[in-house]
């Protein structure tokens, strides 16, 4: 992994301050530790081995010792450089990635991230220009973070190194919590700290004499090629894969390989063909993963090695695994990596993953919800507006609820017979709030007509359909709540959660409701026929019509 840290200008216990620095990231680098220390920049640097294990020692120097780089991070294309500087004329006194990235930066100046192939974060101090230059690779893998403080740059690859620094006074950024509470995590180039910042995926940094200028080199493009067929973009992104996964293979200790259920783990741990993968489960069924990655793993003739994580020890690890984040993320993943990790780390130091696969190939549910809501979106806008005003105001809390919820089940618990004699009167002298005697000088009679049925039935099933909702809402709310928040967090809307996962769990509520519906149905029948006194307004079939 390797962390890096720092700072320009000059500090009386600035060796003290910057071993602090480097002390808050050993565990980034537990293999060797360096520092650069001059009267205008000082440079600490924290080591895990991976290349040129014997001589890959940071902070690292050109020829003349005049530019010196901390670099975290991988460059894949290494040895084809080399061999472009090689026959530029450049010297080279080791066999490391870094030290390619020394000359590079002397050759091509900033062009040289256009030339570059991997996952890199680096600082390159310039004693000569008295010019600090960094950048950060492509996706942003690697991570870096700053504050310009007293007119100096502190940097380091995580926050906690730059708490260390006197210069910069610890405050919370309300501007990151809000974008975290809206988005899940903070999209912008600003933290949860005031005034300490993410380098952003793509840019690079030049710090000269107190003036900070930061510029994109690199911007994803989409365009789309639809001349090929499936079956020429499938093998295409099989050679591209390959091709990947050996680029990352690159390396002077063993490499092992994360493996999951899912398509993308399974691919790389596939078109990997090493020797170990690496497998985590939890003690809940649906989110233990481990036998399909032991079966995969006996099918490919890798061995794998996992861990069952029990609850305690997933909510035990939680503030050890935040502090190492720096910022809140609001995905439990993160959570499953730490224990991956741990439990790789006891066997190699370097492993591949399929992390990022779901966002580049659009794997997650909440990227279809626009095609979930498609028809509603097509109503006039008016209407949607409408439709959400009325959702707004309906109450779903009032005065004298329980009260009409009781009227409701008193149909269930009061006897058919017991009402037969009052609904018989009201059908025989049926009125409303004496409407129709003002108007007509008489009550109308319903009975032996057809009206008997199919008043009760709408009338009913309005109050009814009151008690189907509560019914539904109970056997809703008795769902553990975890089921919905997984949901989400797997990247499912509303529809989405509400129609794959709340109604498979809740079927008994639909059977529930369907036979209390069709006992109501027939009751209904069965007490308006009562009040037929001819026999062939009771036929459903083509029947005598002479009911004289």
């Amino acid at each position: 992994m390797c962390g890096f840290a720092g700072f320009t200008g000059y500090l009386a216990d600035g060796d003290a301050v910057l071993e602090r620095m480097m002390n808050k990231i050993i565990h980034r680098g537990p293999d060797s530790a360096g520092k650069y220390i001059d009267d205008k920049a000082y440079m600490g640097f924290r080591r895990l081995s991976i290349i040129d294990l014997d001589n890959g020692s940071q902070p690292m120097f050109n020829e003349n010792k005049k530019i010196v780089i901390t670099f975290n991070g991988e460059i894949y294309n290494y040895q084809d450089l080399r061999k472009d500087l090689i026959e530029k004329g450049h010297v080279f006194a080791n066999n490391s990635d870094t030290e390619v990235l020394i000359h590079s930066y002397e050759e091509y100046g900033k062009d040289m991230l256009n030339k570059l192939r991997g996952m890199f974060a680096f600082v390159i101090w310039d004693s000569e220009k008295e010019t600090l230059f960094g950048a950060r690779d492509f996706f942003g893998i690697k991570p870096f973070y700053y504050t310009v403080a007293d007119g100096n740059m502190i940097y380091g690859s995580e926050i906690k190194s730059i708490l260390e620094h006197p210069a910069y006074k610890k405050e919370v950024n309300p501007v990151a919590l809000e974008n975290y509470l809206t988005f899940q995590y903070s999209v912008l180039d600003e933290t949860f700290f005031k005034g300490i910042f993410k380098l952003m995926p793509g840019h690079c940094f030049t710090f000269h004499k107190g003036e900070l200028n930061i510029e994109r080199y690199w911007e994803p493009t989409f365009d789309a090629d639809e001349s090929k067929s499936l079956d020429e973009f499938v093998d295409e992104i099989d050679d591209v894969m390959h091709d990947s996964v050996e680029h990352h293979k690159i390396s002077d200790v063993e490499v092992g390989s994360f493996l999951s259920s899912g398509v993308d783990s399974s691919y790389v741990a596939a078109t990997f063909n090493g020797d170990k993968t690496f497998t985590v489960g939890f003690d809940y069924e649906k989110y233990n993963e481990i036998d399909y990655a032991k079966a995969l793993s006996d099918k490919i003739k890798i061995d794998n090695y996992s861990k069952l994580v029990s609850s305690e020890e997933y909510w035990a690890a939680i503030p050890k695994i935040q502090y190492h984040m720096d910022e809140p993320l609001a995905d439990p993943a993160a959570i499953a990596l730490y224990f991956v990790s741990q439990t790789a780390s006891k066997y190699v130091k370097v492993s591949m993953s399929g992390e990022g696969a779901d966002e580049f190939f659009g794997g997650y549910n909440i990227y279809k919800e626009p095609l979930d809501t498609a028809g509603y979106r097509k109503l006039p806008k008016g209407l949607r507006k409408c439709l959400a005003n009325a959702a707004q105001a309906v109450p779903f809390k009032f005065k004298g609820k329980n009260f009409f919820f009781a009227l409701v089940l008193l149909q269930i618990i009061v006897p058919v017979q017991i009402i037969l004699i009052p609904q018989f009167s009201q059908f025989r002298y049926f009125d409303i709030f004496g409407l129709f005697n003002a108007l007509m000088g008489d009550s109308i009679n319903l009975v032996d007509t057809n009206l008997s049925m199919y008043i009760p039935a709408l009338m009913c099933n309005g109050i009814r359909a009151g008690l189907f909702i509560y019914l539904f809402r109970q056997f809703f709310r008795g769902l553990p709540k975890e089921l919905e928040d997984a949901a989400y967090l797997d990247g499912c809307g509303p529809f989405k959660t509400f129609i794959s996962v709340m109604v498979p769990n809740a079927a008994s509520s639909f059977l529930t409701v369907f036979i209390f519906s069709i006992v109501w149905y027939w009751n209904d029948y069965y007490v308006s026929s009562m009040y037929f006194t001819k026999a062939c307004l009771l036929y459903t079939s083509p029947s005598p019509r002479d009911c004289s």
